[in-house]
């Protein structure tokens, strides 16, 4: 085919903008998959660093709380339930959890934990981070995460 025809037909058939537009949602869908995987394995490595750490072991062992980690969009939820001294990791939406997490899906969750210990207020100032429960809890449970994340 000409290569004028060609265009008059792919401008007629719009493949440039679908094609663009599945692009985005491909980008933005691998972007929330990639977020949730680094979520879930970190809280899976809290987990299993609550088994193995002797120091970290004895912040949990008589700590009960639930924690319920999603987007603001919802598409990522992850829950950890700390009880009789071990963490369990959920992919699911926990009923009544004691602190919830709402972050934006365009910052980094990694933002939120040591080693770079932002201002959580300031976070929740710009609308990035929405905790709902007990502050405290949150800050207790970013102490454990730098307990059993490397420091650089």
């Amino acid at each position: 085919m000409l290569p004028f025809l060609e265009r008059i037909w792919n401008r007629i058939l719009r493949r440039e903008q679908r094609l663009r537009k599945h692009k985005r949602q491909l980008v933005e869908c691998l972007k929330q998959d990639l977020i949730e995987d680094v979520l879930k394995a970190l809280l899976r490595f809290m987990s299993l660093a609550v088994i193995l750490d002797k120091d970290l072991a004895k912040h949990v062992h008589d700590f009960k709380a639930n924690y319920l980690f999603k987007s603001k969009n919802a598409r990522i939820t992850v829950s950890a339930e700390f009880k009789g001294g071990r963490m369990k990791v959920r992919e699911k939406e926990i009923p009544d959890p004691t602190t919830t997490v709402v972050f934006d899906e365009n910052m980094r969750f990694a933002n939120l934990l040591p080693p770079n210990q932002p201002d959580v207020l300031d976070l929740m100032l710009a609308q990035r981070v929405v905790v709902d429960g007990n502050l405290n809890y949150f800050y207790k449970f970013a102490y454990m995460a730098s307990l059993c994340l490397p420091t650089v």
